[in-house]
């Protein structure tokens, strides 16, 4: 039946989740860990349009229900929509010893859906393009990340009196130049997908289908820019009212991704064994990479394939020092 706030015959969510993990130890203070996740999502929600125009061998026949108090884009809240995720992670962890420890993750992965739950937030995601046939929604999520490296690693520099280097040195230079530590922590990760769009409506006005242009060629560029990710002559427009679905699909391509390194530089200078001065330098995203936004995905904008803004609202290196006194 046609329900209006929502379908009374929903089936609850469930997830079902599965791994295999191998582990080895290469030393006695380092191993090495490979394991495959698997994540399958059922019944999830999704808004289907459910009285929009009806096109029949490029005809439009109109609303299903005109006479019925019901409204052309009409959506239906149901739970029909599914998920898959399938990854392989690796993993290197040492244990502090020598004055060094990190922990260094490299995640390869896959996430498909019907429909993601940011699509109605993330820039070139597009509603359903078909409630006819949900296969057609079927691609990457919106949340996808094929590749993420992350690494935290802490080393005490090997410097000073009683250490590897300069075990000699004078107490005064020692107070200058020895006991020094650092850490750093690194995440680089490909970006997620986005859909190309047009302005057209294919479908007539008022409808709640998907906006998407056919595709003649990838679209893909070998070295894209933030004036030009993508290839918008890959792609053609369908002309308004036409009841045509364009062969592009929903996430077919990839934003820009993110590169990011945070470190840090301290040492502690002790009166006693209980008080002492900590002297520490911060520097947040050091190499100054940014993280570019997705770009203008509507393939009939002036600034198609354009980015102009950043992925994140603080996005410059930023440095700053403290001290801090413990007694």
């Amino acid at each position: 039946p046609l329900i209006e706030e929502g379908d009374t015959y929903l089936n609850p969510p469930n997830n079902q989740q599965w791994n295999l993990a191998i582990q080895r130890e290469l030393a006695p203070t380092l191993s090495v860990q490979v394991a495959y996740l698997g994540n399958k999502g059922s019944h999830i929600d999704i808004a289907m349009p459910i009285n929009d125009n009806r096109w029949v061998n490029g005809t439009n026949l109109g609303p299903q229900w005109t006479n019925v108090g019901y409204n052309e884009g009409l959506t239906n809240y149901t739970n029909i929509a599914s998920s898959i995720y399938h990854a392989l992670e690796a993993n290197v962890t040492k244990q502090y010893s020598q004055g060094l420890q990190f922990i260094c993750n490299f995640t390869w992965s896959k996430l498909i859906d019907d429909g993601s739950f940011d699509d109605s937030t993330i820039a070139g995601a597009v509603p359903v393009p078909s409630p006819n046939d949900l296969n057609l929604n079927r691609s990457l999520g919106s949340e996808d990340v094929e590749f993420r490296l992350t690494t935290d690693i802490i080393y005490d520099l090997p410097f000073g009196r009683g250490r590897r280097f300069g075990s000699n040195i004078s107490t005064g230079l020692d107070e200058a130049l020895g006991g020094w530590r650092i850490s750093a922590v690194g995440v680089a990760a490909s970006g997620t997908p986005f859909s190309v769009t047009e302005e057209t409506d294919p479908f007539g006005s008022g409808g709640s289908y998907g906006t998407l242009p056919n595709r003649i060629a990838p679209g893909t560029l070998a070295s894209p820019t933030i004036e030009r990710w993508f290839d918008p002559t890959a792609f053609t427009v369908d002309p308004s009212n036409s009841g045509v679905l364009g062969t592009a699909r929903r996430n077919i391509l990839r934003g820009p991704g993110e590169d990011n390194w945070d470190a840090t530089i301290m040492k502690d200078f002790h009166f006693t064994e209980s008080r002492y001065l900590e002297v520490r330098a911060d520097a947040f995203n050091l190499f100054n990479h940014p993280w570019f936004g997705q770009p203008n995905t509507d393939i009939q904008s002036s600034q198609v394939g354009e980015i102009t803004a950043t992925a994140i609202t603080t996005n410059s290196r930023e440095l700053q020092g403290s001290l801090k006194l413990y007694f």
